[in-house]
């Protein structure tokens, strides 16, 4: 059975009937034959080749015509499914307000500014505007007392910094940064954004109102 399956290489190779147990084809004398050929040696296609071209120089280019042939036929490829070069999908929220909110001015622009900056490193969309500021008074009686002391006026700023489209994974690390740098007196929140936040940006103008007040008197009578 070795042997058959080694002729039936052979004449594969070599593109003509050959004998059970031969190197080279039929009508070739050769001092090579034997009557027990090795496996080994014939599945060397080195040997084989140096062989026939010894024996037969025209058969030598069709031997490695075939060897190539057979290389080529032989090629294995290998497949990567489409998949693979994707990367996974990070969900981003649509939209982030960082509400600042303190009694202090300067302070607070300042970390307003720096806000804008650090966000800027991972979302390219930042936006921030201004909120009235709201007044409170303070009022200090003297003790059992209902006369005033001394009273006051503190002013409460307000500013919103929104972000659009910021990544699940980098808000983590937004966060530790901007509280970690968070100075004393101002106050930070984090949510999603309020449309109605456009509405108290915007400050009556009284004067304005008082003449389209005259306006509709007028043009009732």
């Amino acid at each position: 059975v070795e042997s058959d399956r080694i002729a039936t290489y052979h004449e594969f190779l070599v593109g003509i009937p050959s004998q059970v147990g031969t190197l080279v084809p039929d009508g070739h004398t050769s001092a090579l034959r034997h009557d027990h050929v090795d496996s080994a040696v014939i599945n060397s296609h080195v040997y084989l080749t140096l062989c026939v071209a010894m024996h037969s120089p025209k058969i030598f280019p069709r031997v490695l015509i075939a060897q190539n042939r057979l290389t080529k036929r032989f090629k294995t490829y290998s497949y990567d499914p489409f998949y693979i070069c994707r990367k996974p999908s990070i969900p981003l929220f649509p939209r982030l307000q960082f509400s600042l909110k303190g009694y202090d001015f300067p302070t607070l622009e300042k970390y307003e500014i720096y806000l804008n900056k650090t966000l800027r490193r991972w979302v390219s969309s930042v936006d921030s505007f201004p909120l009235p500021p709201k007044k409170t008074l303070y009022k200090v009686y003297h003790p059992n007392s209902t006369k005033v002391k001394t009273e006051f006026e503190l002013n409460h700023y307000s500013r919103i910094v929104c972000a659009e489209n910021v990544k699940t994974v980098d808000l983590p690390i937004i966060f530790d940064l901007v509280q970690q740098n968070l100075p004393e007196g101002i106050e930070l929140a984090v949510e999603e954004f309020d449309p109605r936040l456009e509405e108290e940006r915007y400050v009556a103008n009284l004067e304005v109102e008082t003449l389209q007040g005259e306006l509709t008197k007028l043009t009732a009578k």
